[in-house]
């Protein structure tokens, strides 16, 4: 895969790409794909999978397009070798419902190949996903064991997933919501936290230590100069605004009094930002670029950002002497009068290098939260290495416990108790697996208590109706938006699985009809229909016969006659009825007698036939609540 050296990639929403090896193509132009540019919307991706194929000289990327409802008419990749610009153009050899096949045999596996993007034509609206420089970095060929591929997260972030010899894509796309290792931390000791083991960026739900930006992002966690969100990621790609910039800038600064009526700025006083803002306006950070009004929906462009760290490195004496020339830049010209002097100290001091595989300084550019932390965490380790310590980050469950376990319904509580952190707790999470691989994982919000009390309501049909030994994982995130395993548990969960299965099919049909005999009657006839099927099915492990049918008639919504009979005995069972599921012969109506099954209720003393599937098959005639001594038919067990 060395021809494969580089390969760009772009932000999350929608598009999943597969690769294998080599590339090339051909020039390749949809003429609808140009009639449809006046409507292009730019896409994006998910994730990519790459893998190696040894044994041929092609490549192969399978793309899993994002929601909708229609096969796309057309669809492209357009890349181009590394050291020539002139783009390349392959047209998908398969488009099959939403997923897109490109086959290609490569021409030089010396060339290294950049992907630009991927275009397809979907209701005369022509999407497109282009690929940013720089993401994802591919080792070159046998750096990856046999059976192993890494798949790319559009963050940035990858791992390493099994896969066959030749992939489906039901394989990819499963491996691609699989957790890692990483997803889930397995503590060995029951319940115990090293406080000091979380200390790196990936805390953080959307980081990778894979990321560019990983080093940054733990640096300004670490020092408590930049928090998290409250769904315990980071958003490295969210775009930052003036007021969330003066507010870290604030906090370097040790976070100051300030004189909140000698302001001309129209916020309001008790905005959380406005102490930043107010100090920032006050110290001159803002000089040139404010407004009468800072909303805190205003973002801060890259020459802006630059231009705030400019001047509060001055303000606290550094030297900021350094200069480069900026003429070295494409976009050189695009930079601010006002401007140029602080970006052209960045680039000296190395700040900044250009964006892209042009360099460019993109100065009107947004900043992410991503490209913040680099420029803090550059302004700190140059400037001022030792002015911030670390502060700690922990998060410690004393106990973890299940609770409650309910065999007939698979229910379950899951209780922790005894949380201890450094700073305010936000929210709990538990996530839950049975199998070794965590397959079944199930991530469950925990609901407070009080008295530091949480708990979580479980079910087996979370964890596709799996018994035996649970573990159980705690999550605290904190206040500053920090996701951190709290400890972890062990319990045994048991129960039927035929139990369980059915009892929610029936449950579910009681909130449909009621708890009435004669209602539920009628919900099998009206909703199962006649399917033949071999006499007798052979039950999965772990049924009865009666219960095997009664699954295939109430998930399947057909069925024999011994379906229509299982089904309607489990529901007038679980209303309390003396019932029986019979199996045995009926009088036909050409002679003799053929397998039917059927269901007998004891009332009073008495004892009634009801048979759902001759109610189906001769409507006209009343199969309910038949005495059993003068039945409509012939019934013979």
């Amino acid at each position: 895969m060395e021809h494969l050296k580089q390969l760009y990639g772009a932000a999350a929403l929608g598009v999943a790409a597969v690769l294998f090896a080599g590339i090339s193509g051909t020039e390749v132009l949809a003429q609808d794909m140009e009639n449809a540019a006046n409507k292009t919307v730019q896409g994006a991706f998910e994730y990519l999978y790459l893998g190696e194929n040894q044994d041929t000289n092609e490549v192969k990327i399978m793309i899993q397009l994002g929601d909708g409802d229609e096969i796309p008419e057309s669809v492209q990749l357009r890349y181009h070798y590394e050291g020539n610009d002139e783009s390349e153009i392959v047209e998908a050899s398969q488009i099959t419902e939403r997923t897109v096949t490109f086959t290609q045999e490569c021409d030089d596996i010396a060339k290294t190949a950049v992907l630009d993007a991927v275009t397809w034509l979907e209701s005369d609206t022509l999407y497109t996903v282009e690929f940013q420089e720089n993401q994802i970095e591919i080792a070159g060929n046998g750096a990856q064991s046999e059976n192993t591929a890494v798949l790319y997260l559009a963050d940035g972030s990858q791992k390493e997933i099994t896969v066959s010899e030749e992939p489906t894509i039901e394989e990819i796309q499963e491996a691609a919501v699989q957790p890692t290792s990483e997803t889930v931390v397995k503590e060995d000791v029951q319940v115990e936290t090293n406080s000091d083991s979380y200390t790196g960026g990936e805390l953080f739900t959307d980081v990778k230590k894979e990321n560019w930006f990983y080093p940054a992002v733990s640096y300004v966690m670490n020092k408590g100069l930049m928090t998290g969100m409250v769904n315990g990621g980071f958003a490295p790609n969210e775009e930052l605004s003036k007021v969330q910039f003066a507010v870290v800038l604030y906090r370097m600064e040790g976070s100051p009094e300030v004189s909140l009526s000698a302001n001309t700025l129209s916020i309001p006083e008790n905005a959380y930002y406005a102490p930043a803002i107010f100090w920032a306006d006050q110290t001159g950070l803002l000089d040139g670029f404010r407004t009468a009004s800072i909303k805190p929906e205003d973002q801060i462009t890259r020459e802006e950002m630059i231009t705030m760290l400019f001047r509060y490195a001055q303000q606290k004496g550094f030297d900021t002497q350094e200069r480069a020339d900026l003429s070295q830049f494409a976009d050189a010209e695009k930079v601010s009068p006002s401007a140029k002097e602080a970006v052209s100290w960045a680039v000296a001091t190395g700040m900044i290098s250009g964006e892209g595989k042009d360099r460019l300084l993109n100065p009107q550019g947004s900043a992410s939260r991503a490209v913040c932390a680099a420029m803090i965490t550059h302004l700190c380790e140059t400037y001022m290495p030792d002015a911030f310590a670390d502060i700690p980050i922990y998060a410690k469950a004393n106990n973890i416990a299940f609770t409650s376990v309910n065999q007939e319904t698979g229910d379950f509580t899951v209780t922790v108790s005894g949380i201890t952190a450094s700073d305010d707790v936000k929210k709990v999470e538990v996530a839950l697996w049975r199998d070794s691989n965590q397959g079944d994982i199930y991530w469950y919000p925990a609901v407070a208590q009080g008295n530091g009390v949480y708990t979580v309501k479980g079910n087996v049909i979370n964890h596709k109706l799996h018994f035996g030994l649970y573990q159980a994982q705690a999550y605290v995130t904190l206040a500053n938006g920090l996701r951190i395993p709290a400890g972890t548990q062990s319990g045994t969960i048991e129960g039927s699985e035929a139990q369980i299965r059915i009892s929610n099919h029936v449950n579910e049909v009681y909130d449909q009809v009621g708890h009435d005999l004669y209602a539920c009657y009628k919900w099998v006839v009206d909703n199962v229909s006649y399917k033949k099927l071999p006499i007798p099915v052979e039950p999965k492990e772990g049924y009865t016969a009666d219960q095997w049918y009664a699954v295939l008639a109430f998930e399947n919504h057909q069925g024999n006659c011994f379906c229509y009979a299982g089904a309607f005995y489990q529901l007038a069972k679980g209303l309390g009825y003396d019932a029986k599921y019979v199996e045995g012969k009926v009088a036909m109506a050409a002679g003799g007698y053929g397998p039917h099954g059927w269901v007998e209720i004891t009332k009073d003393g008495g004892t009634y036939i009801c048979d759902p599937d001759m109610q189906d098959e001769v409507p006209r005639y009343n199969f309910y609540m038949q005495p059993a001594n003068s039945p409509v038919i012939k019934y013979v067990r």
